[in-house]
Parts: C-alpha cells; sequence; structure tokens
C-alpha cells in the first residue's frame, strides 16, 4: 500500500521519497526484503552500524532513492523535505513521539510544491494506545484528533500535578506517590455520615505499630489517604539475618467520594474486606455494599462475555460452591435464575462507551478489574463505579440476563458472515498455535491473514 502511495505521487509529478520505520535492525533487514523487489525505485536500508553506511547515507542526501527502510528516524537536524510518504511497520503508541514521526514529514514550506504528507499504518494493532485508534485510522482529520488529543493529554497531566499538590508529606514518602500505579480494585462503603476522620485510620489496621516501616499522607482537597507500610521478612539461606533481609511492602488507598457519599478502599492485599478500617474512618455509621448490589457494576457494558462464574448451590440446609467456566457459564446462570443458585462472583469482559473492559465482582464486596492507574485514574474508576452501585433504577438481576454464552459449534452455519471476530485471547497469546481444517484443507491462523475476514 505504501509503495503504491508513492507511485501515484510520484505519477502526480510530486517529488516523493517513503520511509518505512522499523523499531528494530533484525526488524528493518526483514522489511527491507519486502521493498527490494521494487529496483526500480532503489530501496536501501541503513541504521547504526549498517553495511556501506557512509555509502547509504550519502545516496539518501543525494536523493538517488525514493525508498528507505530506516530504525527510528534518521536522527535530530536531518532535513529530507521530500520524505512524505510513511510507513510505520512498527507503530509507535505513545502521543508525543507519534506527533514527533508526523511532524518529520508536514514541513509547511514546502508543502505548496511538495504535496500532503501520507501515512500508512496497521490500524489492527491490538497494542496502540485508545488516544490513537482515530490518528491512525482511515480518512481521519489530524488537524482535530491532534488538537483534541494534545488538549485531552494536557489536561489530564494538569489534574494529575492538582492532585498531586494536595499531597503534604511527598518529600518524605519512601516511595515517590508518582510511581503508585495500584490494580483497580475495591470495596465500597455506604457513609451513614456527613463525614470521614481519615487521621483515624490507624485504629483500623491491626497491628500497625509494629511494622518496620510507617508512612501516610491525607490529600484533603481532593479525599484521598494514601498508606504505605512495610515489613521486614527474614531471608532463609543467610545466617547472620540483621543486615539481609526482604521488605515486602504493602499500600492502602482510602477514597471518599462526597457525591455519592461513598468510602473506597483498596489495598495490595485482598485478603481483608477492611471493615476494620471502614469502622475508624467513618465512626461505624457504614454498610458494605455486598451481596447481589455489587453486580450493578457490570451495568451498560455491553457484549458481555464470563469467563468465570462462581455459583452456591442451595440444596436442602446444605450450600455447595461451583466454578464454571467457559461453555459451562450458561449452565451456572441458568441455575441462578432458577433460584437454585446464587451467583458467588463474575468475571468477564465487554464494551463500555465503545472500549473494551474486563471486570470481576464478588457476593462478599469486592469489585476489581485486571487493569492499573496511578492514583487519578483510581479516582476516577471509582466515581464512575460509585454511580452505578447506589442507582436504584438498577436491577442486578437483570443485569447479565444478554451476557454472550459460549457455545461449542462443530461446523459452519448455513449463513455468509459479513464479518470475523476471534476471540481476544487469540490475538494476544503468541505462544499457542491455532489451526483451522475446511474441506479437508489445513489452514494456520498465523500465515493464512486472508482468515481474519
Amino acid at each position: 500500500m505504501a509503495v503504491e502511495r508513492l507511485r501515484s505521487n510520484l505519477d502526480s509529478s510530486y517529488n516523493h521519497i517513503l520511509m518505512a520505520r522499523c523499531d528494530t535492525q533484525e526488524r528493518a533487514r526483514d522489511i527491507y526484503k519486502l521493498y527490494e523487489v521494487h529496483k526500480d525505485l532503489d530501496p536501501v536500508v541503513i541504521y547504526s552500524g549498517a553495511p556501506n553506511f557512509k555509502e547509504t547515507y550519502d545516496k539518501i542526501l543525494q536523493k538517488k532513492t525514493r525508498i528507505i527502510v530506516c530504525v527510528d528516524m534518521l536522527g535530530e537536524g536531518f532535513d529530507l523535505p521530500e520524505l512524505k510518504v510513511a510507513a510505520f511497520h512498527d507503530i509507535r503508541k505513545s502521543l508525543p513521539i507519534t506527533l514527533q514521526l508526523a511532524g518529520r514529514f508536514t514541513r509547511t514550506k514546502y508543502d505548496e510544491e511538495l504535496g500532503d504528507a501520507s501515512f500508512i499504518a496497521n490500524i489492527a494493532d491490538l497494542e496502540v494506545r485508545a488516544e490513537l485508534a482515530d490518528l491512525y485510522a482511515t480518512d481521519s482529520d489530524w488537524n482535530e484528533i491532534l488538537s483534541d488529543a494534545s488538549f485531552e493529554r494536557i489536561n489530564e497531566q494538569v489534574e494529575f500535578k492538582d492532585l498531586m499538590s494536595g499531597f503534604k508529606k511527598l518529600n518524605d514518602a519512601n516511595i515517590p506517590f508518582q510511581n503508585i500505579t495500584p490494580k483497580l480494585s475495591t470495596v465500597v462503603f455506604k457513609n451513614k455520615t456527613d463525614a470521614w476522620n481519615p487521621e483515624n485510620f490507624q485504629k483500623g489496621i491491626p497491628g500497625y505499630e509494629n511494622f518496620d516501616f510507617r508512612f501516610h499522607d491525607i490529600n484533603r482537597e481532593h479525599k484521598i489517604l494514601v498508606v504505605i507500610i512495610g515489613r521486614r521478612l527474614d531471608v532463609e539461606w543467610v545466617h547472620d539475618k540483621r543486615e539481609i533481609y526482604n521488605i515486602q511492602w504493602d499500600i492502602i488507598i482510602v477514597y471518599w467520594e462526597t457525591k455519592n457519599n461513598l468510602l473506597f478502599i483498596n489495598s495490595s492485599d485482598n485478603g481483608s474486606l477492611y471493615t476494620e478500617l471502614a469502622e475508624a474512618i467513618l465512626g461505624g455509621n457504614y454498610e458494605l455494599v455486598k451481596g447481589i448490589n455489587v453486580f450493578k457494576s457490570f451495568h451498560n457494558i455491553k457484549r458481555v462475555k464470563l469467563q468465570n462464574v462462581g455459583l452456591r448451590q442451595f440444596l436442602g440446609k446444605n450450600i455447595r460452591f461451583r466454578m464454571m467456566v467457559g461453555s459451562d457459564v450458561g449452565e451456572a446462570l441458568s441455575l441462578a435464575e432458577k433460584q437454585r443458585g446464587e451467583k458467588a462472583f463474575v468475571m468477564g469482559t465487554g464494551f463500555e462507551e465503545g472500549e473494551p473492559v474486563n471486570i470481576g465482582a464478588s457476593y462478599k464486596g469486592r469489585i476489581w478489574t485486571k487493569l492499573q492507574g496511578d492514583l487519578k485514574q483510581f479516582k476516577s474508576w471509582c466515581t464512575a463505579l460509585g454511580t452505578k452501585l447506589i442507582d436504584d433504577k438498577i436491577d442486578p438481576n437483570q443485569i447479565l440476563r444478554e451476557t454472550l454464552i459460549p457455545t461449542l459449534r462443530t461446523g459452519l452455519p448455513p449463513i455468509y458472515p459479513v464479518w470475523i471476530d476471534w476471540d481476544l485471547d487469540m490475538y494476544l497469546d503468541t505462544e499457542t498455535k491455532y489451526s483451522f481444517v475446511i474441506d479437508e484443507v489445513k489452514y494456520d491462523l498465523i500465515n493464512d491473514r486472508h482468515m481474519f475476514g
């Protein structure tokens, strides 16, 4: 596609040069093989330590080549206005670097005589950040998208800096708060008062005074308490344990969301529901969000595919616990609907406002995702979650009714598909080989790219 665009531009009398960018030298050598068949365009490959580097570099400066395969870019200060076609074989996945790359191909001084720049990228790359998905899309308006994305990134940094400024003891912290990226999980308490007392947290952490390392800071404006604790652990294979030891660090984050009057508690140690901590901070006037109400967290998530379902079945006076995965998920939901079982926990994936999400919830009260985020992202996640949990209009019994239940199919359906989408795990699992047999012909998924629809 990149070569087609280059040839089209040349036919239109634009003196353009194509640059194919790669991440590594090995990748560049492989990609060069794709371009070297176009002998009339005299492709070259260049990177630090490449054979005939000086001759190749001079050839580029003299504009004797139409295709340049390189690693990253050609260095700061390199000026070649004719570079107007960029092929990103390895997409840069962050906005600042993408903007830098784009800037090398968009020079307004020469655009009138050289025409517009073209960018070709693999938009199926699953690792591209969400902020770049629109940027790399076909026929996107970069002026509008870059403006919006840049503003959003700057605004995020301003808000994060504002949040950090609310902590008063950052210089004394053992761990920089900017590096704190907890897993997004929480237990939630309804606050029955109109206040919180974060200074009382020590009463809610058993043995707090016995920890070897203790630190806490309170952000009163944003209503966030951060507690960092560390305990020295012996190293078994060392005789003198006074000088050599391990340190086990744990963190507890407490956020009071005042609009819905909810207290969120996150910890690196998920072995507790932290009711003692909630009692210490809220003075005993609280209620743990648990039971069927935790499944409100699945509200507004579309195309839910459940991965695990834990079920408590009531058999007379006895209670039996069963965990179901895959095709057994349908049975679990059926039992729950027939009042012969109660959902103990649910884990699944889906889409919320068009973005892929994963979430899990336990009837005991814990809600979690597989994501991590900084303190600002944790606060935003909790706020959005809390809005669902306190909404009386949401019926937790109805949340999972439209779940996509996997079923085993041994043959193709008698209709023509317009699109086939593989399970996300198939894209991400690079260690497993997938093969299909159709009309006694075997196809390997990794080699037969046309099978992706």
